[in-house]
């Protein structure tokens, strides 16, 4: 509740609670759980130093035991961190396998965050033909889409930008009910990106308010705004440097040099 409602650090909180109560109880399976949840709230908080060790941990014991529901959620994590720092194709596989498993389950709350994940993995890596049909297949689940109300709406629309679909995705996101999500989905749709990144960076949403940030950039610097490009490209540099985000680094660096 906390998560959709956008106060991460507080889902964070109570996410690590529950895990003191599994591991002192001695519930393996409610451990698998609560680490599942933890997994995800740091990927978008920015502690991907436990966070992508915590995956790789999570699914070789899935590997070793057999599947579990919070996979998809995992590899969707995993995805976005190997193809920040570089690992392309490490990132498409993980990609793949979270397609994978999350129509197998067909719940909306782990096939939303697959599909808005590949989708943006997909475009970031060229791979627009393959990605076109997923962002498709996103914007058709209908009344399931509410559950897409976090952090995964958030590389849908950026998705949906690169693939030249950005007037569906507005259309798609002014269908959601107002929550902090949706109104700064809503704001990156209607491309006032620094609105959209002040939105998420008040949630907690680190990750998600770089690339916000990333974005305007790009726009101030085309509008030959460069104090405020500059602004938001260090802001967003601090982060992408603090989780070794080499990939988006790199293009934050090419964008400051370029509005100097």
């Amino acid at each position: 509740a906390h998560r959709v409602d956008g106060d991460l650090p507080g889902a964070l909180r109570l996410a690590l609670e529950a895990d003191t109560v599994a591991r002192r109880f001695g519930t393996t399976a409610t451990m698998r759980w609560t680490r599942g949840a933890i997994i995800g709230l740091r990927l978008e908080l920015g502690d991907w130093d436990a966070c992508a060790p915590a995956a790789d941990e999570f699914l070789a014991e899935s590997a070793a035991q057999g599947p579990h529901y919070q996979d998809t959620w995992i590899r969707v994590c995993r995805s976005w961190i190997r193809l920040a720092r570089g690992d392309t194709e490490g990132a498409l596989a993980d990609q793949r396998e979270s397609l994978i498993s999350a129509r197998q389950a067909k719940d909306p709350q782990v096939l939303c965050p697959a599909l808005s994940g590949s989708a943006y993995v997909l475009a970031m890596a060229g791979r627009a033909d393959e990605a076109q049909p997923v962002l498709s297949e996103m914007f058709g689940l209908g009344g399931a889409q509410e559950s897409a109300l976090d952090e995964s709406s958030v590389d849908c629309v950026l998705a949906a930008e690169m693939l030249g679909r950005l007037d569906e995705a507005r259309e798609w996101v002014r269908a959601w009910r107002d929550s902090p999500w949706s109104g700064a989905a809503r704001k990156l749709a209607d491309r006032d990106f620094t609105a959209a990144a002040e939105a998420l960076d008040a949630m907690g949403g680190a990750r998600s308010a770089a690339l916000a940030r990333l974005r305007a950039a790009r726009e101030l610097t085309r509008a030959g705004r460069r104090a405020e490009a500059d602004q938001q490209l260090r802001q967003a540099l601090g982060f992408f440097r603090s989780v070794a985000a080499t990939r988006f680094v790199r293009e934050a660096e090419a964008l400051l040099a370029a509005s100097a």
